[in-house]
């Protein structure tokens, strides 16, 4: 027997033991991220209807970049470990789900299209 064979066959215990406990870390590292995500979908739709309001239409990068600052500071840590294309694509999704709102709901339009607060 090698020594590697040998450790693995001496330490076998120990090493599933390290095996089981990273795979449960890392287990309830996705389902945290997972609710936070979800979490996030949904504050999102909310976030992009007050980006819309504040900077209308025709501002789609400022809103982008104010919706991340807002973004950055309610989710202290989600911000990151999620890259910000993935950030970028949720909030398209936000988008779509507004765009169906306002037209589905004449108090989300008005809500939309009412003078800002600044």
């Amino acid at each position: 027997m090698n020594n590697l064979t040998l450790f693995i066959s001496e330490h076998a215990a120990v090493i599933l033991a390290v095996v089981f406990l990273l795979a449960a870390v890392a287990y309830v590292a996705y389902l945290v991220y997972t609710k936070q995500t979800a979490k996030l979908q949904k504050w999102l739709l909310l976030a992009v209807a007050e980006a819309e309001k504040q900077l209308k239409s025709g501002t789609g990068r400022l809103k982008i970049e104010w919706v991340y600052d807002q973004f950055v500071t309610r989710f202290k840590y989600l911000h990151v470990i999620l890259p910000r294309s993935t950030f970028e694509k949720m909030v398209d999704v936000a988008l779509e789900e507004l765009k169906e709102l306002i037209a589905q709901s004449d108090d989300t339009a008005f809500y939309v299209n009412e003078p800002p607060t600044f």
